[in-house]
């Protein structure tokens, strides 16, 4: 309670933006075979996308995820209007999309932390999901999520097909009195 009681300050006081161009997109933390690598390997993985004029460079952001986080040491840019794939593969030595830890199946709070490791660029706690089935945005960058059967690596999400959940996932606004 402790720790909600302290996000609710920070969005109240501004820490956290009310939107960002550069968000976590989508993610899929049971992926057994929607994303193949050309060695076989079939990693978690987690989108970003930049909704900006402008690319982004992730040099000295983080992503973290249940107490485990990953600098980026090398650059790795999201072109504007367009995305970087994140390979949750727990081998960062296999280049700059890699990250050094893997999604917890079970669910989690992902963080985007700015280079000056205070600021959170983006936040988003996803449920358990079943092999195959990601959460992400739709349309792309806007502040609904939903469950994705049909999950779309790297390119814009679409609308999820009959049956599974949309726009369940709506993240909280904060209302502050004028004054």
């Amino acid at each position: 309670m402790r720790a909600l009681a302290i996000l609710f300050a920070l969005l109240g006081g501004g820490w956290l933006p009310a939107h960002s161009a550069l968000v976590i997109n989508e993610l899929q933390a049971a992926n057994y075979g929607t994303l193949v690598l050309p060695d076989g390997s079939t990693p978690d993985w987690i989108e970003l996308y930049n909704a900006g004029r402008t690319p982004v460079d992730l040099i000295g952001m983080q992503v973290s995820i249940n107490g485990k986080s990953h600098r980026f040491e090398r650059s790795l840019r999201v072109p504007s209007g367009g995305y970087a794939l994140l390979l949750c593969s727990g081998q960062p030595q296999l280049g700059p999309e890699h990250v050094g830890f893997v999604l917890d199946r079970s669910g989690g709070t992902v963080l985007l932390i700015a280079a000056d490791e205070v600021t959170i660029i983006d936040v988003f706690t996803y449920p358990a999901l079943r092999s195959n089935v990601g959460m992400g945005r739709i349309p792309d960058g806007s502040r609904t999520w939903s469950l994705l059967e049909r999950t779309t690596p790297g390119s814009a999400n679409i609308t999820p097909e009959k049956g599974l959940a949309h726009g369940f996932a709506v993240l909280p606004e904060v209302d502050t009195p004028p004054g």
